[in-house]
């Protein structure tokens, strides 16, 4: 069950949209060597004894009862519940700006950012059946933190905020006050040969404590006007060209970053002259 509730933590508060498929939420494995199969039966009062006997992650054996019946009792579709209605109280944990923290062994930390508000939230996963502490960076120096899930007395120095993960178990936390560690490094862009797609992979050289977002900008040497490219706000900061698209031409390559208090920074313009296809 601990690790079925922190599945669908990861599922919820990290990158992308959630998608919780029918029967999870009342804990069904499925059994023998149908494999998903098995866990994908109805919802319905069923006539099959090998599910009606079968184990479910947070309740009982369903029996001669339905599957909706026991939905309001499991512990799963609870939680699910307290994660969706975190989410919707702040949107900054839904599908917004995510930044990895810490990731090493058993625990992955994520900063995420409420791009409207520009507030900072830290979400903790421990998928070790020990509780781990660790040191975290942020982006925000004044205020402190509310602890929004899980439980933990957070200690924080400056940016540093110190948080016991118990095991098996997410732990978020929310910033009292706006974002306030903003400064950033340029360096330069990078463009390099992708082994993996044959694409090329232009990286901006940045490094910043802020949760930043990158816009990168291309334009043929024939070419007067920049077009966007796209904009990437994850670390490492970077876009992927085809060269089937530039084939045989000289592509100049810009980036613009931009702070959470809406500055701006250039990095100087890269060139390349993409072999002929």
């Amino acid at each position: 069950l601990p690790r079925t509730l922190l599945a669908h933590a990861l599922l919820y508060l990290s990158r992308g949209i959630p998608t919780v498929y029918y029967g999870d939420e009342v804990g069904m494995t499925g059994t023998g060597p149908g494999n998903d199969q098995m866990a994908r039966q109805d919802m319905f009062a069923t006539q099959f004894d090998t599910w009606k006997t079968e184990n479910r992650i947070g309740g009982k054996p369903i029996g001669n009862g339905t599957a909706f019946a026991a939905t309001n009792s499991n512990p799963i579709a609870q939680y699910l519940k307290t994660l969706a209605a975190l989410r919707a109280a702040n949107p900054g944990l839904a599908n917004a700006t995510m930044q990895t923290r810490y990731a090493k062994d058993s625990l992955f930390v994520i900063s995420k950012k409420d791009d409207k508000e520009g507030r900072e939230y830290l979400v903790a996963f421990n998928n070790s059946t020990k509780s781990q502490n660790v040191e975290i960076g942020t982006a925000t120096q004044k205020g402190g933190w509310k602890v929004l899930l899980g439980a933990t007395k957070p200690l924080v120095n400056g940016t540093k905020v110190k948080i016991s993960v118990p095991a098996l178990s997410t732990l978020v936390l929310k910033a009292n006050s706006l974002i306030d560690k903003v400064d950033v490094r340029v360096g330069k862009i990078e463009i390099t040969p992708d082994d993996m797609t044959g694409f090329y992979q232009a990286t901006a050289g940045i490094s910043s404590s802020d949760l930043i977002s990158v816009e990168f900008f291309v334009k043929p040497a024939n070419n007067s006007a920049w077009s966007s490219a796209g904009v990437d706000s994850n670390s490492p900061y970077s876009i992927f060209l085809d060269p089937k698209e530039f084939s045989g031409q000289q592509l100049e390559i810009k980036a613009v970053a931009t702070n959470s208090k809406g500055k701006t920074f250039a990095l100087p313009s890269s060139k390349l002259i993409f072999p002929t296809s």
